[in-house]
Formats: C-alpha cells, sequence, structure tokens
C-alpha cells in the first residue's frame, strides 16, 4: 500500500479520510481515469490501511471552506510572500523572481477583444491589483488597487517586418525578462502582444513571484483564453465566480498555525530537521560571495531513450515515481562527490492541496527539505526504498510554510546561502507545460546557456519528452564553474547507467567515471610512475598552490570556506606558536587529535610548518591506546580539543 500512496503522492495526488468519507486531493488540473479506477478498486484496503497509519492519516485538518476576511485598507502578507519581498532588497533578488511566459495565437484574431479579456483577467484576480508597502506603523502590509487606479497598460510590437521575426520576438522577451518591478506602485505584472505575421501573434507575460507561481502562470493563460473566447462568440464566459481571494489565503494561513494539524506538521519537521544542518559544498576552485548572488548559467541535455526507459521499468517495480527515482540518485551522487552521508534537497510542492485554490493566481508554492541519509553499504534498491517511503511521509506534511519552519528551527541564517537546502530538484509533469519536442542534438551532448537567473547553487530539474527524460542544472556561477557542472552532469549519466545494471549492488560500489578518468586516477594521480619525480614536500606543493589560486576555496567544512590565502596565515600563525611557545622544531613530534574539520588542516598544516612530524591519534581510541601512541612515537605535545 505504501508504494501505491507514493505512486498517488508523486503524480501530486493525496487521499484523506475523514468523517467515514475517503477523498482524493490533487495539484493536477484532471486525475487520469486509470488512477481512479484503480483508486476505487483499493478502497477498502486503502480506508483499512489509512486507519491503522496515524503518521499517513491526517484527521485534524478536515479542509474547511477558507473564510473571507473583512474589507480592509491593508491586509497580512503570507509567510512565503514576506520571505520574497525580504530576497527582494538584495541586490539582484528583485528581478531574480521574475516569471516570464508566452504563447501563441495564430489565425484570425481581434485584438480588441484580446485586449477586453486582458482586463477582465485582471478584474477577475486581486493579486494582480496588489502591491506591498508599510503602513503608518511600519508594518510591511498588501494593499489591493482598484483596477482604475493601477497603472497598467498593454503594450503592443509589430515585429513582422523584421528579417527574422520570431528572433526579434524572442530578443524582446530576452530582454524584458530581467526588468524590475515596482514593489510598492505596481503593477507587479506586464503583458505584451508581439505581432510575427498579419495572422500571427505572441502574447508576453511577465510577473513577479510574489504574486505567482508555475500553477498561476497556466491559470492566467487559461482564464484569458475563457474571457476572449467568451467575447469572441458573444456567450457567457465558462469560468466559476472565485468564491475568495489571495488576501483571504494569507490571513487563514496565518490562523492554521494554531491548529493542532499545523502543530502535527510542526514537530514532524522539527524533528526530521533537528541537530546540526548538513551544507553541500561541490569541489570547486571558486570562493563563495559573502552574499548571495543570483548570476547564473545552466546545462541542458536528454538521458538517452534506452536509459529512461530501463528507470521506467525500475519505477514500474519498485513503486514510486520519476521524482523519487531521481532523489536517490541525487542522494548517491551528492554523497559520493562530498563523502557526506547526510544530505538535504529541496523540492517545491504547489501549495494547493485545499479546493479552494485551484482557480486561483497568486504565490502557494511551497518548498520541502528532504532529509536523508546515505548508507554506503547499503544496496541502492533498499535505499530507494527508503527514500520513496520517507519521501511519502514527507509529502503528507507538505502544508507546513517552509518560511514559518526555518523561523521554528531557529536557524541563524548565513547570507552567503539559502535557509536549510542550496540544491533543489524539481520534476516536472508533462501536461504543466505546451507540448514539447525531443531535441536529437542535446541527447548525446551538452547544451549550455549564459545569462539566467540562478536562485539556488544548483537547481536540477527533469521532465519527460517524447519518452526521454529533459534534464536541466542550473547554477550560481559566482559558487560553481561551467566544466564542473557539466562533469556533474556526465556523472549522473554515468551513476543512472551502473545503478541500472544491476540495482542490487551496494552504494560503495556504484561507478560513475568514465574509463578515462579512473585510468587517471589509478595511474597518472596514484604517485606510483611519478614519485622519483617529486622533490618537493607537502608544504612545498601547499605554497605553490597559495601562490598559484589564493581566493580559490581550500578547505569547506560547516562553519566556513577557507581560501588558500587564510589556510596559509592561519597555519603560518599556528606554527608561531608551536615554535615560540612550546619550542618545537625539527626532529620533534606532535600528537593530533581533532574533529576533523577547518582546524585539523590548520594545525596539520602549522605542524609541518614547524618542522615536526604529525602523530594522528583518534580521539575515539581508549585513552590507554592513545598514551601508548604517544609515548611510542615520542611525541613532546599533543594538540587536542577541550
Amino acid at each position: 500500500m505504501i508504494d501505491f500512496l507514493n505512486k498517488l503522492a508523486d503524480q501530486k495526488i493525496f487521499l484523506r479520510y475523514t468523517n467515514e468519507k475517503l477523498s482524493l486531493l490533487t495539484e493536477n488540473q484532471e486525475i487520469d481515469t486509470d488512477i481512479l479506477k484503480e483508486v476505487r478498486e483499493k478502497k477498502e484496503e486503502i480506508i483499512s490501511f489509512l486507519k491503522n497509519n496515524e503518521t499517513v492519516l491526517d484527521t485534524t485538518n478536515e479542509y474547511q471552506d477558507i473564510p473571507k476576511v473583512p474589507e480592509n485598507e491593508s491586509y497580512p502578507l503570507s509567510s512565503s510572500q514576506r520571505r520574497l519581498w525580504l530576497l527582494s532588497q538584495f541586490d539582484g533578488g528583485l528581478q531574480a523572481y521574475n516569471m516570464p511566459s508566452s504563447f501563441m495565437l495564430e489565425g484570425d484574431h481581434d485584438l480588441k477583444n484580446l485586449e477586453k479579456a486582458i482586463y477582465a483577467v485582471i478584474n477577475r484576480h486581486e493579486i494582480l491589483r496588489t502591491v506591498f508597502k508599510e503602513n503608518e506603523a511600519g508594518e510591511l502590509r498588501q494593499w489591493i488597487l482598484p483596477i482604475t487606479a493601477l497603472d497598467f497598460k498593454i503594450d503592443y510590437q509589430d515585429f513582422s517586418r523584421e528579417v527574422d521575426p520570431k528572433k526579434a520576438a524572442r530578443d524582446y522577451i530576452w530582454g524584458d525578462a530581467g526588468k524590475t518591478f515596482d514593489m510598492v506602485n505596481g503593477p507587479l505584472f506586464r503583458i505584451t502582444v508581439l505581432s510575427i505575421s498579419e495572422n500571427a501573434f505572441r502574447i508576453y507575460y511577465n510577473m513577479h513571484h510574489i504574486i505567482s507561481d508555475a500553477w498561476s502562470v497556466d491559470v492566467m493563460k487559461e482564464d484569458l483564453f475563457a474571457y476572449y473566447t467568451a467575447y469572441q462568440s458573444g456567450n457567457e464566459v465558462n469560468l466559476s465566480a472565485l468564491r475568495i481571494q489571495y488576501k483571504d489565503y494569507a490571513s487563514w494561513q496565518l490562523a492554521q498555525q494554531e491548529s493542532n494539524a499545523f502543530q502535527g506538521h510542526k514537530n514532524y519537521w522539527s524533528e526530521k530537521l533537528s541537530g546540526q544542518l548538513p551544507l553541500i559544498n561541490l569541489p570547486t576552485d571558486k570562493k563563495r560571495p559573502k552574499i548571495v548572488t543570483y548570476n547564473g548559467a545552466a546545462v541542458e541535455t536528454y538521458i538517452s531513450l534506452e536509459l529512461s526507459n530501463k528507470l521506467k521499468v525500475f519505477i514500474e517495480e519498485n513503486g514510486g515515481s520519476l521524482f523519487t527515482a531521481m532523489l536517490a540518485l541525487w542522494n548517491v551522487l551528492l554523497s559520493k562527490y562530498t563523502s557526506q552521508k547526510d544530505i538535504i534537497i529541496g523540492s517545491p510542492v504547489a501549495g494547493r492541496n485545499h479546493s479552494d485554490l485551484k482557480d486561483q493566481i497568486g504565490f502557494y508554492v511551497n518548498m520541502m527539505a528532504l532529509r536523508n541519509e546515505v548508507n554506503s553499504e547499503e544496496s541502492f534498491k533498499d535505499f530507494y526504498k527508503r527514500v520513496k517511503d520517507d519521501t511519502l511521509l514527507s509529502f503528507n506534511h507538505q502544508d507546513y510554510p517552509f518560511d514559518q519552519l526555518v523561523e521554528d528551527l531557529k536557524i541563524i541564517r548565513n547570507p552567503d546561502r539559502n535557509p536549510v537546502f542550496d540544491i533543489l530538484l524539481d520534476v516536472q509533469n508533462a501536461n504543466e507545460h505546451d507540448a514539447l519536442v525531443v531535441d536529437t542534438s542535446k541527447i548525446d551532448s551538452l547544451y549550455y546557456t549564459e545569462n539566467v537567473f540562478a536562485k539556488y547553487d544548483l537547481q536540477i530539474t527533469y521532465q519527460e519528452v517524447e519518452g526521454h527524460f529533459l534534464f536541466l542544472s542550473t547554477f550560481n556561477t559566482d559558487v560553481y564553474d561551467r566544466k564542473l557542472i557539466e562533469d556533474l552532469v556526465v556523472h549522473f549519466k554515468a551513476l543512472l547507467s551502473d545503478v541500472l545494471l544491476d540495482t542490487n549492488q551496494s552504494i560503495a560500489s556504484l561507478n560513475y567515471l568514465s574509463v578515462a578518468e579512473k585510468t587517471t586516477l589509478l595511474e597518472d594521480f596514484s604517485g606510483i610512475k611519478n614519485i622519483a619525480a617529486v622533490s618537493e614536500n607537502v608544504v612545498d606543493l601547499f605554497q605553490a598552490q597559495v601562490l598559484k589560486t589564493p581566493t580559490a576555496v581550500a578547505v569547506s567544512d560547516h562553519e566556513h570556506n577557507y581560501t588558500y590565502e587564510e589556510l596559509d596565515r592561519l597555519s603560518n600563525q599556528f606554527s608561531k606558536y608551536l615554535l615560540e611557545t612550546h619550542q618545537v622544531g625539527v626532529g620533534s613530534f606532535v600528537g593530533l587529535s581533532l574533529s576533523r574539520d577547518a582546524r585539523y588542516i590548520i594545525s596539520l598544516l602549522g605542524i609541518l610548518k614547524s618542522g615536526c612530524g604529525f602523530v594522528p591519534i583518534d580521539a575515539n581510541y581508549p585513552s590507554d591506546r592513545q598514551s601508548f601512541m604517544l609515548k611510542n612515537s615520542g611525541a613532546s605535545l599533543l594538540i587536542t580539543e577541550t
């Protein structure tokens, strides 16, 4: 049953059993008929399972109607809006959260009716007329403007006489996509009608994320077509009236935080993310900026049809979905890259489980921090099952606002990182976008795009396209370089291939290196062939690297990134301390018993720079063994923790 619930959850379908009634909740526009049939066939089994598994069954939240708030001058922000507003105050943060989109209109169209439809959509959704500013008390609030007070106008651009009208339209969109919005005065969206030819138009619209999300982009398009079709035909518009607006949701969300259901969600996430949270630092020569930036690039490719089909078979046989498979695979690859066992990867969820939110435009998307422990001795198949089951439990608690969770955990926000996670995984459903066609030139190659916005160190996106899996890696170019990410993409494909050869092999035995890379590691870097030619010692080699890349990151731990220059300065200070305070030197031995973090490396280099030999002593050894090692080595000093 867990497998079946996983299958539903990964397709954005959730079950709820309250008041002796089984309900389906979904983020999708419609549910596949085969899924509905399977739910009906398993109904009694599902109800029995939910009754006996309180961690899956949430009976405290019965999805009552979201109440309307009284009309007021201004209204509170949702937790997500507040976070995004704060991010927009940093350099580059405002335009990084623009959401440009477009679609084609072909044939004989009435632009007057199109304009009328656009204004109808603005009138329907208050969030499109919302601005953000402080009230007299200095509290940030959202203010809804009447359509007559909104400084909005539709832009028209005629590219039909250009040599290449489609390219001219693309260039216009590219140039507009990063233009900032005025949060205080609005509007926070804009629409342009781009004329390609006499009977072909591209409708381009750009909304800021604080009033929108990916689901909203589709709602905007659907509502626009509904009004336009009605005006063209002279019929009534086929849209149900909106019972609530975004301001009602924001107030309801704040009130929900006092409910029993939200307390259960809070307890789950507080336990899941307790203790020290791991940071993921892929090996790079770049020094992380002191404040988060949004400068990015992207690497695009496809997973071959053969591998895509094999992965589908694995998912079919073991339950779950593409999302759980990719989550497990990326946990393994990141663990191998960083030697970390504790991995956190973020993932977006639509945040529209409530039936009142299906037809809304607004910022509803929520984030989940999915934490997994990678055991290298475990088989991939067993690890996948564990990830799959754990992800189902996390999805059951997806309604708890991520921004509230950050406050609950009392996380000290580092200005150089996102809270909790810096890597995001997103698997998009094929029906969420217009039909795509496989670009065969990218199946066995990598396509690189510069000058894109990167909200995370690394954002990994998958989408099925004509049987293949489209694979997009967007990364921050101030944190990682192109070669690292391209290697990572290639290594992911190799890891996937090796996993699918035998999913029962241990994670430790899984390989992601090419034959050439293994040869380099085994022969060129082994030292066996070149050891006679090396005359420098470790300190000499380190000093050479300091001169070569002084500002590159040399050591990273959970507290700080240290450049070669910083590491050199700190180890020099420690060496001076040893020589002047403890009178050690050439011929002396110094014991080293520290945690394996940056302090260990600083101490080790300091010992070597003082001319001493070092004796590594594991702090977990019994005290009598540690004493024997110190005595037997002749160490005159022990560096340890107090």
